[in-house]
């Protein structure tokens, strides 16, 4: 088990804090560039400041009942534990993405065609 050691500033960072001659941004930031956990240095705070590690939520006054509407985007499967193996046949994707190639080229030249017929204006 490996003994437990903090950096020698530490201890006048604890103190400077506790006396408020530093604020506590500057305390979170400086302890955990010292190597102090995050959580260590917020539970100090907490000691000293007496509140947690972050504020409480505060619930605005809301009205009761209304619609919560939220979007998820998912996939069609047809059993959630099973992987896709099948993503189809190599020869037909190979054909259906030289066709989708050759209809890119197509539309590429006929843009060229229009673009040099408008500059040639």
């Amino acid at each position: 088990m490996s003994e437990r050691r903090e950096h020698s500033y530490i201890k006048t960072l604890k103190e400077q804090f506790a006396e408020g001659r530093i604020p506590r941004r500057e305390f979170l930031r400086t302890a955990t560039l010292l190597g102090l956990s995050a959580g260590a240095a917020y539970a100090f705070v907490g000691e000293v400041t007496g509140e947690g590690a972050a504020p409480e939520a505060q619930a605005q006054d809301m009205p009761m009942g209304g619609t919560l509407r939220v979007a998820l985007r998912t996939i069609d499967i047809k059993n959630p534990h099973t992987v896709a193996d099948d993503h189809g046949d190599p020869d037909e994707l190979l054909a259906q993405l030289a066709t989708a190639e050759a209809e890119t080229a197509r539309l590429r030249d006929q843009l060229k065609a229009i673009l040099a017929e408008a500059l040639a204006r």
